[in-house]
């Protein structure tokens, strides 16, 4: 869906919140005819918008005679496109800001009205729609044109190409995914156009905050697309303000993706945690650790204190199970390696039963290295691979009634 809202030279000035002193005016805005597209994520999962973070760029583009295009990024992203009139001949300076000033105010209260409609996030649509509409526009003033492309949202696609619930984006292989994305033809044309990507990672309830390694996966894949893009740069603005979040009751349902925390690390620094139906807790064998080619527990009361806050958590939920899967290299064979998984995940469960959990609320499960978390441990003879091997020899707990336990279970 897309939507024309063409502006008057002299606008009726909104008495808003958004109004503020004028704007100083960079010699770009000057010298060249500003052409924006703000790509919103005005959904669940995502902060709400702070729309103070385009206020700079949609006023160069209004003080220039360009365009500003609204691009919501849902499940079918839709967009408002703003053609900014070319300032009249003979305009004093101050009234040229002033009417800048009030075109501004308009387009940033339009912005604030657009929210999701559809379920889903699909970011990649949103910013393909958003490359499309920079590579038509044209100079009405006969400068030369600045295109940039503004992104304010967690980058968490949903849904699309792009689909980040069917992965786990704590070992997403980048380089696989963008090689996908091209031979899929999905890449879009950024050439020429400065990228500004804020609050990239940043996610709202009922998406459980990211790892800060996911975090930087997230960061590795978008920048690699729009490097792929050729867009002309590209910039991630980080530790930006925490902002509000939306009443999810009044917005479409956005699937959650699959979060992995190291160790008991959940974000807080708290012993006392709280398992999301999408989070997923790894140990690996620097936390617990098994005697070499057993299922043995190398220290069974370092495990016990670890396993501490998980056994307090089901004692105060005790509706709620969890699947203890074990994980291996790829070393001694497909089921030497899911019995060696399965009989370390019951001995840990035995731990946890030893701290008062009952035996229904754990489900062990042998992974082997056939697995969503497995990477590639071998080298290119077909060897084992130590460096890269030790981060498969895991235990992983979730919530059975995550999406995750209940695939891994099937």
């Amino acid at each position: 869906m897309k939507k024309l809202l063409k502006l008057s030279v002299l606008l009726f000035v909104m008495v808003t919140t958004l109004t503020g002193c004028i704007h100083c005016v960079p010699p770009e805005a000057e010298e060249k005819e500003t052409h924006v597209a703000v790509v919103l994520g005005a959904h669940a999962n995502a902060p709400v918008v702070n729309l103070s973070l385009v206020e700079d760029t949609v006023y160069h583009a209004c003080y220039s005679g360009g365009s500003v295009t609204l691009i919501v990024a849902d499940g079918d992203p839709w967009s408002i496109y703003i053609d900014i009139p070319v300032p009249e001949r003979g305009l004093s300076a101050n009234r040229r800001r002033m009417n800048a000033d009030d075109q501004t105010a308009q387009v940033l209260e339009a912005a604030s009205q657009m929210t999701a409609k559809t379920a889903e996030v699909d970011t990649l649509s949103a910013v393909q729609r958003s490359a499309r509409t920079l590579a038509s526009a044209e100079s009405e003033s006969g400068r030369d044109l600045n295109k940039q492309l503004i992104v304010v949202d967690s980058m968490v696609p949903t849904s699309g190409k792009l689909d980040l619930t069917q992965s786990l984006l704590d070992n997403l292989d980048v380089d696989d995914i963008l090689s996908q994305l091209d031979e899929a033809n999905e890449m879009a044309d950024f050439t020429h156009t400065d990228v500004t990507l804020y609050t990239l990672g940043d996610t709202a309830a009922p998406q459980s905050e990211l790892s800060s390694n996911e975090r930087k996966v997230l960061e590795n894949l978008w920048v690699g697309y729009f490097d792929s893009c050729h867009a002309a740069s590209v910039s991630v603005k980080k530790n930006l303000p925490t902002s509000s979040v939306y009443d999810v009751d009044n917005l479409p349902d956005v699937t959650p993706i699959t979060v992995v925390h190291e160790g008991l690390d959940m974000g807080d620094g708290e012993e006392k945690i709280e398992m999301g139906q999408e989070e997923v807790i790894s140990f690996d064998d620097t936390t617990i650790a098994f005697a070499p080619g057993s299922a043995d527990l190398a220290d069974p009361e370092k495990v016990r204190a670890l396993l501490s806050p998980v056994a307090a958590y089901l004692a105060e939920n005790p509706d709620i199970s969890i699947l203890v899967g074990g994980t291996t290299a790829m070393w001694g064979g497909i089921d030497y390696c899911k019995n060696l998984s399965y009989d370390r995940a019951k001995n840990v469960c035995k731990e946890l039963i030893t701290l008062g959990v009952g035996d229904k609320q754990l489900i062990p499960i042998g992974l082997g290295y056939e697995n969503p978390f497995y990477i590639n441990d071998q080298t290119e003879k077909g060897e084992l691979d130590d460096t890269l091997a030790p981060q498969n020899r895991t235990v992983r707990l979730m919530r059975s009634d995550s999406a995750l336990a209940t695939a891994l279970m099937k």
